[in-house]
């Protein structure tokens, strides 16, 4: 499980943010958002981010990232709640022995993405959510979903169902994901 403290990668990925925001005096991305320092502030508690504002997924935003899950059929989600997210963790970690506890996440200031794969017949397979993109009508979020090359990867003999999730300030914006796949040579 990961650690969901201020790593490195979480800096980075915030001081990007506030580099675009321009939000003086906002503490980090999880502490500050929704309070009374950023753009929107008292309206809701949701992140109001100027158009066309980039939030980059560094490692520390990562709640969940495995090659294998129990979330077998392909499926981008954002769990805005904690029955839908346990749900959705629980369902995530069935294949792992023990399985782990679902982290605790502050509904109240962010929300969880979900990209899964769904069932693939061998390794080699990948989905990542790699950033979103505030417009002023939606949420862009943008997704990697990596296939091997038949022709020059070797694989494993194991059906594999990637999915990855992600931690996000919340919004009431609609998210719209946007999924590109590609074929990675080995």
């Amino acid at each position: 499980m990961n650690n969901r403290g201020a790593t490195p990668g979480f800096w980075l990925c915030l001081a990007a943010l506030l580099s675009v925001w321009g939000c003086p005096g906002a503490g980090g991305a999880r502490e500050g958002a929704g309070s009374n320092d950023g753009p929107g502030a008292g309206d809701s508690p949701t992140v109001a981010l100027p158009d066309s504002t980039l939030l980059v997924f560094a490692e520390s935003s990562f709640v969940l990232f495995e090659w294998t899950s129990g979330v077998v059929a392909a499926a981008t989600e954002a769990l805005t709640d904690s029955a839908a997210f346990v749900e959705r963790w629980d369902e995530a970690v069935s294949v792992r022995v023990p399985a782990p506890t679902a982290p605790s996440i502050d509904f109240e200031q962010e929300l969880v993405l979900l990209a899964a794969q769904g069932e693939q017949p061998s390794t080699g397979y990948r989905i990542q959510l790699d950033s979103a993109v505030w417009r002023s009508d939606r949420v862009d979020v943008y997704v990697t979903a990596a296939s091997p090359d038949p022709a020059t990867c070797m694989t494993g003999a194991a059906i594999t169902s990637p999915i990855h999730m992600v931690g996000m300030p919340r919004t009431d914006l609609p998210i719209r994901f946007r999924i590109d796949s590609i074929i990675q040579n080995c």
